[in-house]
Formats: C-alpha cells, sequence, structure tokens
C-alpha cells in the first residue's frame, strides 16, 4: 500500500539490556519509523530501519510514562 516492504523486528531488539530492565515504566516508546515519529508499545513490532528517538543529553529513550509521577 505505502511501498514499504521490510521485514519487523521486536522493538526490544532494538534495546541496550538496560532499557529493557527499565521498560516497566514505560507505556509507549517513540520510535523513527521511516521518517516518521510513531508511539510503539514496547511489545510492539517495527520495521528493521526503525530507531528508538533518545534524549540528547544521556541519551535515554523517549516515551509516555505508564504511571503518573515518574520521569521518564
Amino acid at each position: 500500500m505505502g511501498g514499504y516492504n521490510e521485514p519487523l523486528v521486536s522493538l526490544k531488539s532494538l534495546m541496550t539490556t538496560e532499557e529493557k530492565y527499565l521498560l516497566w515504566r514505560y507505556e509507549l516508546v517513540l520510535t523513527d519509523i521511516f521518517g516518521t515519529p510513531h508511539l510503539v508499545k514496547p511489545d510492539g513490532h517495527v520495521p528493521v530501519n526503525s530507531t528508538i528517538l533518545r534524549d540528547k543529553e544521556n541519551l535515554s529513550m523517549i516515551g509516555k510514562a505508564k504511571y503518573p509521577g515518574y520521569f521518564v
């Protein structure tokens, strides 16, 4: 339909081991898919060439917090 035909991988496969341990904090993770930012569930699947968007200062993942009061 959109002209994109790439295999899918688990979003977790794009994360470091430390990020996987902190994944309980996230309801959604901001991911760049074909040049467009998308909010993806942590257990979701994305195209192979996707990247997780990160904070420039401390390189932590950007996303929506699952629990209010936690800074993510």
